[in-house]
């Protein structure tokens, strides 16, 4: 979870999921020097979904920039380093409210619309083609959602395909169904 500095921007991994495996804390720790570049696959993470293709999601920023979402497939290699940062600026989400960092169904990164979902600070739907979309075919597939909460702390969830989503705001409750 230590953060390292280069050239004044530090690498925050804000979430990040393997599977149906929340994997925040393990990522934090194959930050080197503010990068991340790793092969991803289960050596590294475990294997929560056996027999079956994965995905990872990763959430980050570097400084105060807007958050960046990457979603790769099993076996491939992940690669962040600062040159390739955003560089816009962000200003984060009020106190209280709900804020989504990132999100991703399969391989489609859906943050837009979820945040589009938000209704008086609650998260409510299921996480399925239909509300989605097919972002990866014929593939069982897992959503990601990383949130700031009331406290302005950044949440993981993940979730199978199918599942009901139930974040409410000022509770901070997820349920599972």
């Amino acid at each position: 979870g230590e953060q390292v500095k280069l050239n004044g921007y530090q690498l925050n991994v804000l979430g990040a999921s393997y599977g149906k495996a929340n994997v925040t804390d393990k990522v934090r720790t194959l930050v080197n020097e503010s990068k991340l570049n790793f092969k991803v696959e289960n050596s590294v993470f475990g294997d929560s979904l056996p027999n079956r293709a994965k995905s990872f999601t990763i959430v980050y920023q570097y400084g105060y920039s807007k958050p960046d979402v990457v979603i790769v497939k099993e076996g491939e290699m992940i690669n962040i380093a600062p040159s390739g940062y955003n560089q816009q600026p962000w200003s984060g989400v009020l106190p209280g409210r709900i804020g989504v960092l990132g999100a991703s169904f399969g391989l489609g990164n859906v943050s837009a619309n979820v945040a589009a979902k938000i209704q008086n600070e609650s998260l409510n739907f299921f996480c399925n083609t239909q509300m989605f979309g097919e972002t990866w075919a014929n593939t069982f597939k897992t959503f990601t959602l990383v949130y700031l909460d009331a406290t302005q702390t950044p949440q993981t969830l993940v979730f199978e395909e199918n599942q009901q989503v139930n974040v409410i705001g000022q509770q901070q409750q997820a349920k599972f169904y």
